[in-house]
């Protein structure tokens, strides 16, 4: 395994983490979305 690999695979997760993130942030407002109504009920 040599230097270029390695730099690539840091990329790669990264890319994976953010990715994730925006979905999670995505799902938590209508999550939040979804409370605040049935509190409303």
């Amino acid at each position: 395994m040599d230097r270029t690999d390695e730099v690539s695979n840091h990329t790669y997760g990264k890319v994976k983490l953010t990715w994730f993130e925006e979905i999670f942030e995505e799902y938590k407002m209508i999550l939040l979305l979804i409370l605040y109504h049935m509190e409303r009920d």
